[in-house]
């Protein structure tokens, strides 16, 4: 998301620069012009394929929602729940709690998460 995020602001920049420098580049008419012009074109293409990496990512993370939201889902039992009465972020209550998988791929598998929790919901 992050490298998605970065690709698509940096292909915005760098393409408004090359179309800024593209732009003063072919309307100055000074000995200046054709490094303005050279350089927008650089940036502009630059730009352009940032913008093309950033669509590919998009739809990548696009495709990956849709497999997580229209994967399996499994019925889990509560093995453990420990209140950590020392461990608090600011009025949040810290709780430790492991699943065993019943069903599903991962079926006896056991995993553990710990959970910030705010007092008036009940577990």
């Amino acid at each position: 998301m992050v490298a998605r995020l970065v690709t698509g602001i940096l292909a915005l920049v760098l393409g408004a620069l090359g179309l800024a420098f593209l732009a003063v580049g072919l309307l100055a008419g000074d000995d200046d012009a054709a490094a303005f012009t050279a350089l927008g074109a650089v940036l502009a293409v630059s730009g352009a394929a940032l913008a093309a990496i950033a669509v590919a990512l998009r739809r990548r993370g696009l495709a990956a929602r849709e497999r997580r939201r229209d994967g399996g889902r499994a019925t889990a039992e509560v093995v453990a729940a420990r209140f950590r009465p020392g461990v608090r972020i600011g009025a949040w209550l810290t709780w430790t709690v492991t699943l065993r998988y019943l069903d599903g791929e991962h079926v006896g598998r056991e995993v553990t998460r710990t959970l910030q929790v705010l007092p008036a919901i009940a577990l």
